[in-house]
Formats: structure tokens, sequence, C-alpha cells
């Protein structure tokens, strides 16, 4: 995997580690879709958004061309051929890794013109497509990965099939048609992809069964800049045009990846498998089967979404999972969200629940009222959904590259250092711009995802940094309480700009005994990068309210 990265700086795509805020912004996914996607579409039914000009233009600032993919997949040595490309072919019933070197691979292929050419995770190839699946995930707050398709004139890639994830298909180039059947509920728990093998439609001619599920389906034109989203189950595939290639990107969005739907979320309720008594593990695969049925269970819950909406819906996917944005689960979250959650499953999901077994039914809603552990889960999840986010710098991706990066992160260093100098307590800071953290109370650590080195609060992980409480002359308690307080999302000042003396009043309670230590906590927090000193002649709103 990392060596595959070496090899891409060899080409033009380290020219660009990281794109523009402008490109960024043209990969928002509520600039793609309607305003009530997220309340009438979202994990139900599938919806195809003809070109315009917002998709038009993300795949321009995307910038990947068949040429591209060619370029680095020729690149590839066997073993990175065999982990990142797929040979496919519906005719052949062909669906297998290169077993070459990348250019072998295409010599062997390309020129039959009937095989479709599979790229696993381009989002590790490309700094485009990198950024891209970023903005998705900061977005969603899920797993998303993404695939692309390069199909020959007239050929079908893949047979007949339902996938366990819902996918978002852009098409890059060319076009293509799409046929979408039935849809086979996933069981999202089970970790098999896809419950649907894939078939041929003779095997369906043979098969009731296959047959049914391909009766009714809609056939949808797929032009460039279109953009088709099928939610997880609905049988499908897709055949070229017959005048020239097709390439599409296969966005998989995996509401289940570690567990944020339902269904994940109560299963960790449950006791793990050597603290299970006889009674649990019943209800551990009565979960398993019912889940496998039921479409409820297998959705995020919308307590995730904006808690501070007005309204019940949602209207875009940037407020689809606020859990994402929490830097300590126990003491910065929404003050309902606990609450959203326990209601969410009284009105929705208890009432399907009971049709189905009421004992077990019962038993899922204790464990829910259960703070501690309910906290426990959400905690564990929204590390998960933080801890995918990787940035491309950290991956590795040639040496000259990183020695570049790491210039410019000593310059960012040396910048921050001199601004944390000059901290004072009317100064202005704010969270810094795209900064995720993790607190964690206990350890007294800070997990985040800048470039950094290490250095003398290194806890030996590069992104894991330690609180230096004792050099602040503060009893751990109170330091993490002014950590939280600077740094806190949904609590403290909700990320907002504030002023260096609202710490001093409202953690420190405005004693004078403090203003030495205040300054000391806030110059450690600029000098890391967590906070931004904001110029003085910068008009900001100001916010001060504390109400942890």
């Amino acid at each position: 995997m990392a060596s595959l990265l070496l090899v891409i700086q060899c080409l033009y795509l380290v020219v660009a580690l990281s794109t523009s805020s402008d490109t960024k912004k043209k990969f928002q996914p509520d600039q793609l879709f309607p305003q009530n996607f997220t309340s009438s579409t979202f994990e139900q039914n599938i919806l195809h958004t003809q070109a315009t000009q917002s998709t038009i233009k993300m795949i321009e600032a995307l910038g990947v061309t068949k040429k591209d993919v060619i370029r680095v997949i020729r690149s590839m040595n066997e073993q990175q051929a065999n982990l990142h490309v797929t040979i496919a072919s519906a005719d052949a019933h062909k669906l297998e890794p290169c077993n070459s070197d990348g250019r072998t691979c295409l010599e062997n292929n390309m020129h039959t013109n009937i095989n479709t050419i599979i790229v696993d995770g381009v989002e590790n190839m490309f700094p485009s497509f990198f950024d891209f699946v970023s903005t998705w995930k900061q977005s969603l707050g899920v797993y998303v990965h993404a695939n692309l398709y390069l199909t020959p004139p007239s050929q079908q890639g893949l047979l007949w099939h339902s996938d366990k994830t819902d996918v978002f298909i852009l098409q890059l180039e060319g076009s293509k048609t799409w046929n979408v059947c039935d849809r086979v509920l996933p069981n999202l728990i089970v970790e098999a992809f896809g419950e649907v093998m894939p078939f041929s439609s003779a095997q369906a001619m043979e098969d009731a069964s296959l047959g049914q599920l391909i009766q009714s389906c809609e056939t949808i034109k797929m032009e460039k800049g279109d953009i088709l989203y099928l939610p997880a189950g609905f049988v499908h595939r897709a055949t070229a045009s017959s005048k020239e290639h097709s390439m599409h990107a296969t966005v998989g969005v995996c509401r289940t990846h570690h567990r944020y739907a339902w269904s994940g979320i109560i299963e960790h309720l449950i006791p793990e498998d050597h603290d299970r008594n006889e009674e649990n593990e019943k209800l551990f695969r009565w979960l398993h089967q019912v889940s496998s049925k039921m479409e409820e269970m297998n959705m995020i819950p919308k307590a995730f979404g904006d808690l501070d909406s007005k309204q019940n819906d949602f209207t875009n996917l940037s407020q689809w999972n606020h859990l994402i944005h929490s830097t300590n689960v126990f003491n910065d979250l929404p003050n309902n969200l606990l609450k959203q959650m326990r209601q969410e499953f009284l009105t929705i999901i208890q009432p399907l629940l009971m049709k189905v077994h009421e004992k077990h039914t019962r038993a899922i809603a204790a464990l829910l009222h259960n703070d501690k552990l309910l906290l426990q889960v959400l905690e564990s999840t929204r590390d998960l959904m933080q801890r995918s986010f990787a940035p491309f710098y950290m991956m590795n991706v040639g040496i000259g590259v990183l020695k570049r990066r790491s210039t410019s992160i000593k310059k960012l260093r040396s910048v921050a250092s001199e601004l944390s100098k000059k901290i004072k307590l009317k100064s202005k800071v704010q969270r810094g711009e795209n900064v995720f953290v993790l607190i964690n109370t206990k350890e007294k650590t800070i997990s985040h995802n800048l470039e950094t080195c290490f250095d003398d609060d290194s806890s030996g992980d590069e992104n894991v940094v330690r609180v230096p409480y004792k050099k602040w002359v503060l009893s751990p308690k109170r330091a993490m309480e002014a950590v939280q307080y600077c740094l806190g999302y949904f609590q403290g000042v909700k990320n907002r700009a504030f002023l260096v003396e609202d710490l001093l009043n409202n953690v420190f309670r405005g004693s004078k005994r403090y203003k030495k230590k205040t300054l000391s906590v806030m110059k450690w927090l600029v000098k890391k990068r967590f906070l931004q000193v904001v110029p003085e002649d910068q008009d900001i709103n100001i916010i001060s309210t504390y109400e942890m």
C-alpha cells in the first residue's frame, strides 16, 4: 500500500497535495442534490440527477481522466496492481485481480475491448479524489471510499448484484445505461458483502427467485455530469454505450462501517461474548435476524443530525451527522442528544420491533436508557468516525514530497510559536480551520489531525499530544476543563472566536491567581495550532458565554 504511493511521486499528481478551499466547496454534497434529499431520499429511494453546472464543475475539479488512471496503473508493480486493480467482464463471468504488474495487466486486458478495469481506493492515488472523499466524510460523518470503472463500448462489467453500501455514481466520461430493480435489504451487521450473489440474466431465467428480482426494473441513462444515488440493497447492472468507453466513479457511503445505524448501535449495547448470559445471546441472535428485514434498523439515527434545526427534517447532507464534531462524548455533545435518540427509538423503532418480539424489544429499550452504556457506545462510534479522516499528507507519497511538506510544517510551527508569545488577556482566538481533535480526559491527551513533529509533549504517537497540566500548575481536572472549553464544539465556546480572558472568567471564575495559568494554557494551544490568533483589525463576532 505504502509503496504504491511512492510510485505516484513520479507522476504529475504530486504537484497538488491539496486543493484550494474554493475547490473543496465544489465537492460539498449538499450542493449536488435537492434540498429535501435527506428527508425524502437518503437511505430510502434511488435518485438520478442530470448534469448541472455544479456537477460539471465538480468533475472539472476532480480533473481525473482515463489517461491519468492508465498512467497510474502502468506504474504499479505486481503487489500494488493485485491490491488495487480488478478485471471484470459480465460476459466472461470474470472478476479477478491482475495477477501481474500494472503494465502487463493493461496489455493483457485493454486490447480485448471486453474487460472492465476497476481501480479500488482512488482517493489514495489522486489528491483531488482525496479531498472529495475527505469533504464527504466530514459532511456525512460516515466512512466514504471511491472506486473507478473503465468500461469499453457496449460492455457490462459486473453481473446483476446488490451492494451493502449506499453508492453515488458519478459519470466522468462517456455514458452508461443502468438497470435498477428490486431491493433486497442487506443485513448490515453481518460482514458478508451484499445479500444477492452476482448472477446473470440466463441464471435468472432458470431460477424463479432471481428472476423475480429483475422482473420490474428502471432504466437510467447516465451522461457525463450525471449522478445516480442507490441506497444499499438495490439489485442493478450497468452497460456502456456502443459509441465510446465509459468511466464512472462509485462513491461508497458505508453508514454502518463502524456501527453507525440503529442495528449496529443496539448490537454494541449488548454485552460482549464473554459477558453474555443465555438471554443476551438470544437477544443478539434475534437482532441479527430482524435487522435484515427491517429498513428502519439500517438507518442512521436522525438524532445524529442537525439538533439546532427547528424542523424535524434535515435540509442538506452537511447537517447529517453532528456526532463527528464532538471532541469528547461525555462532556461535549448537544444537551438533548440522548433524549432525542430515545424519543426516536420510542416513536419509530420500538413499535416495529414490538410487533416481532415484545420481550426482546423491552430488553433493548432498557439498554438504551442506561446513560453510561449508551455514551460509551457513542464515544467509540465517534472515535472511529473521526479516526477514519487521515489527511493526505499522512500517507507515504514519496521522500521528496515529504521533505517539502516538512519545510512547510516547520514554517507553520515557527509562526505559531511567535504568535503564542504575544498572547494577552484581550487577544482574540478561535479554533483552527479544519482542526479535528479527540480529547481524552482520562489519559489527559488530545488526538488531532494536524501535521506536526515529535516534541516534548508527544505521547509517542505523532498525532497524539499530552496536556501539560503540571507545567500549567493546574490540577488534571481543571486543565482538561480549560481544554474542553477552548476546543469543544457543542459546549464551551462552541467552535467560535472568543477572548482569552473568557477562559479566565468562565473556567477559572475570574480569579486573579489564575491569570498567568490562563495565559499558559492559551499560549500552548496556539503554539500547537489548535487555536489561531485573530488579527486585531479583523471584525469577528465574539462568543463569551459558557454553557458547560
